[in-house]
């Protein structure tokens, strides 16, 4: 992703083609760098995204959901971009929580629930993790391999689920989460009931077995 510092927007003279004020959205850590993803479209953001140029520390973290304000920049015909330069002027934590008809977020497996008990993830630093989108597609990891080109709908405490992986050897953790899912295969995709309690979101892919994410950070 070309990204570019606020002075150096400032030096090329680019012109502000909308303002914002107050909107909801999340910030995600992808093409090579940070980019927030509003909730709704944005005038003058044909791309969607937005790379903003001044994000602070505190809030380069995947899956943040924020309330920001800013410009939004022009960008020339001869950059390669993939997401609009922005300059953030206000930001804040959105301290909503999730409904369960907004899902939107970075949801990573915690744990199941199963008839012989809880099974949590061993300590190998290989988790399963989605990024949830307003626009209906995700992607994430699943132990070594990536969540690719993926979509999502939630319709009436269903959960559908369809993306392409990568082909790396799997890890422990990884074999069970597909595993669970094998379960729930509905056509070419993955539909599972799901609800959300005190702040997990819960599957049940089998009887009474369920696998629960929690959203971070």
């Amino acid at each position: 992703m070309m990204t570019l510092k606020l002075a150096a927007i400032k030096e090329d003279n680019r012109r502000i083609v909308e303002t914002v004020t107050e909107i909801s959205g999340i910030i995600f850590r992808e093409c090579n760098g940070y980019i927030i993803e509003p909730s709704i479209p944005l005038n003058n953001n044909p791309i969607g995204i937005l790379s903003p140029c001044n994000l602070d520390q505190e809030f380069q973290q995947d899956g943040l959901r924020i309330i920001f304000s800013g410009h939004i920049y022009e960008s020339f015909d001869t950059e390669n971009i993939c997401a609009d330069f922005f300059e953030v002027t206000d930001i804040t934590l959105d301290t909503t929580t999730p409904t369960s008809d907004d899902l939107v977020g970075f949801w990573q497996l915690s744990h199941y629930e199963t008839a012989d008990g809880r099974i949590d993830p061993p300590n190998d630093d290989k988790p399963v993790y989605w990024r949830l989108k307003y626009n209906g597609t995700m992607n994430g990891m699943a132990g070594n391999n990536f969540i690719e080109s993926g979509q999502y709908d939630l319709d009436g405490g269903i959960l559908t689920l369809s993306y392409g992986v990568t082909e790396i050897a799997s890890t422990e953790w990884e074999e069970r989460y597909y595993g669970a899912l094998q379960n729930t295969i509905n056509g070419e995709a993955f539909r599972i009931p799901y609800i959300l309690e005190d702040g997990e979101l819960i599957l049940n892919y089998r009887n009474d077995d369920t696998m629960h994410f929690v959203l971070k950070p």
